[in-house]
């Protein structure tokens, strides 16, 4: 066997041919003779040095062909750089190329191309900060290059997409789209989140009803939207005209102290209404005319305010007086018109109203008419009609009854020594005699007041005042009889 070196080289074309082995013993060949099969074999690191010098020219092309990978012998060692010669192999030579399933192509004849296989390349197999645009055609990796879902914070050298790490510096509305929760600056967004333009052009984010959105303030919420729709605030609010840091205030909702609230209204900078949930509410605070009205459903002046005047209304804006009441037809009990004043203890209602049919002033208790004050003369007209009264008898002497009345003149203790005295008579004296012209009234001030208080109705006297005329009046009619039959004598 022969072996090759750098200085006895194998010839040329000693593979192009067969090769026979044989035997020569004292001028006899024995038979029969071998044939050989040549075999490409890689060279050990340490054999590499003998062909130290060695040209790439100088090795030979034979033209044989391995055809399979088991036709190479692959023996122990490295080959280093400067242990090794390159030689040039033209595209053509090349037939197949396999790597593992990462790459994939080759082929019979003709350039031979060499592809990327489908999930070939993963991220160990690249070398970090080894691609980068200039490698990439276009030099620029758009949406379709992307599968859905493909890029994730992970995949980005410190978790996070700033806007230097965007072509044109901004991020788009339309370019965020959050399912779970995503953080911008110090702001967190758990939930979904959507900002979508809306058929005018509005831009609308939309929590697709999972989630709240919340504003905060060193982890305190200052603005709260609840995936119901209900809106939250905390702190202090300020609406301005136009300009919402220098514009001239409109309106204010302040913390009043405590927990009570305050909202103020303002003309020309200047607080005009203030409604304060603990002190009270106060209109046109700078006393100009500003009136105040409360609408109804049938009447725009349902209550009004006249500032210039310093008129109050109810039902009417043309204020004649201080206080005026425009009313509808009085009803009766249950119904409508009128002013009616209620006892909040025992539900006792009176109600006041001018009369549609007499223009009377007309008192009402229980829906029932029992008096009226005449609107030419004012005098009181008293209930007493007969369809309303039971038990009726006729009265008996009030003459004697009437006798014992003790008429006086006096002061009341409230009273100055220099105002003019009244005239009448002593309820308790009266109660004696005619106890129905009495009436005790119990105190009704939680003892401020003065216990059973008598108060007395003159107008019942009438009756017998009018009794006692007519007794009077028979003794008279008698005596003159009597006289009459003595002077006839």
């Amino acid at each position: 066997m022969t072996l090759a070196n750098p200085v006895n080289p194998f010839p040329a074309g000693l593979f192009d041919g067969d090769i026979w082995l044989d035997f020569t013993i004292a001028g006899e060949t024995l038979v029969p003779r071998r044939k050989l099969n040549t075999s490409a074999y890689s060279f050990k690191s340490a054999d590499a040095e003998a062909l130290g010098g060695l040209p790439a020219a100088a090795l030979d092309q034979s033209g044989g062909v391995a055809t399979n990978a088991g036709d190479i012998a692959v023996v122990a060692g490295e080959v280093s750089a400067n242990e090794s010669r390159i030689a040039t192999l033209e595209a053509t030579d090349i037939t197949m190329i396999a790597a593992n399933g990462g790459l994939t192509g080759g082929g019979s004849s003709g350039t031979v191309g060499l592809s990327i296989a489908t999930n070939g390349v993963t991220a160990a197999m690249l070398q970090a900060d080894s691609v980068t645009s200039s490698e990439i055609a276009d030099f620029q990796i758009t949406n379709v290059d992307l599968a859905n879902n493909s890029v994730s914070s992970a995949n980005i050298v410190n978790g996070q997409v700033s806007t230097s790490d965007i072509a044109d510096g901004t991020i788009q509305g339309v370019d965020i789209r959050s399912t779970t929760s995503m953080v911008v600056g110090g702001m967190t967004v758990n939930g979904p989140l959507v900002n979508t333009f809306g058929s005018g052009g509005d831009s609308i984010i939309n929590l697709l009803g999972f989630a709240n959105f919340v504003v905060q303030n060193a982890g305190v919420d200052v603005f709260r939207v609840l995936s119901s729709g209900t809106i939250n605030l905390g702190g202090n609010m300020v609406w301005r005209d136009n300009n919402a840091s220098a514009g001239d205030t409109l309106a204010t909702l302040t913390d009043g102290g405590g927990n009570d609230g305050v909202f103020r209204v303002f003309e020309n900078s200047l607080v005009s209404i203030e409604l304060d949930g603990n002190v009270g509410s106060a209109f046109n605070l700078q006393n100009r005319n500003r009136s105040f009205r409360i609408a109804t459903v049938d009447n725009t002046y349902g209550f009004y305010v006249d500032a210039f005047e310093n008129n109050v209304g109810v039902g009417t804006s043309a204020l004649d007086r201080n206080f005026h009441v425009r009313h509808d037809q009085f009803t009766g009990i249950g119904g409508f018109g009128g002013i009616e004043i209620e006892n909040g203890t025992n539900n006792a209602q009176w109600t006041l109203y001018t009369s549609q049919s007499s223009s009377n002033l007309a008192l009402y208790f229980g829906g029932l008419l029992r008096g009226e004050f005449n609107n030419a003369t004012g005098s009181y007209l008293a209930l007493s009609d007969e369809r309303l009264k039971k038990d009726i008898e006729p009265i008996g002497s009030s003459l004697a009854g009437i006798m014992q009345l003790n008429p006086t003149r006096y002061r009341f203790k409230d009273q100055g020594s220099d105002e003019v005295p009244s005239a009448g008579f002593l309820a308790q004296e009266v109660m004696a005699v005619f106890p129905e012209a009495v009436e005790v009234q119990p105190d009704d001030t939680n003892g401020a007041g003065l216990p059973d208080i008598h108060l007395m109705d003159y107008s019942a006297l009438i009756p017998h005042l009018v009794r006692g005329m007519q007794e009077q009046q028979s003794t008279i009619e008698r005596l003159e009889k009597r006289i009459a039959e003595l002077e006839a004598r």
